[in-house]
């Protein structure tokens, strides 16, 4: 049975290189292969955002409390570890957020269309 998928965490930033190599001949020249890969940003986006998700809130202090001198993964401050300096970085972003509100595609091509409408409507009432 023929392996389908892989899975192998990398834990170091760098370059990296993927081979694929046939080591089967009597499959003869047909095999096909594919690649896919992602990748999660190393840190929080937000210093304090535990949870990456954007937004620093209670879950991230939950988190931070889970994490607390046990191990790096409420590290705002990027030294190894999960301790008072992490959560001063929570307390002074709480409430923050990542997201930001930008109009959709759509709503432009509505402003730009009724700012080209006016004036044919303007020019169309005067010839009148």
């Amino acid at each position: 049975m023929p392996l389908e998928h892989l899975f192998f965490p990398i834990d170091v930033q760098g370059e990296y290189e993927i081979w694929v190599q046939q080591s089967d001949n009597d499959l003869g020249g047909g095999q096909e292969y594919g690649i896919a890969w992602w990748a999660v940003g190393a840190g929080p986006l937000i210093s304090g955002d535990f949870d990456g998700n954007g937004i620093v809130d209670a879950v991230d202090l939950a988190r931070w409390q889970g994490d607390f001198g046990i191990n790096g993964d409420s590290d705002a401050d990027e030294d190894g570890d999960s301790d008072g300096a992490d959560f001063l970085a929570w307390q002074q972003n709480f409430g923050t957020s990542a997201i930001s509100a930008v109009p959709e595609p759509a709503t432009w091509l509505l402003l730009l269309f009724g700012a080209l409408l006016v004036p044919c409507r303007a020019f169309e009432t005067r010839t009148q």
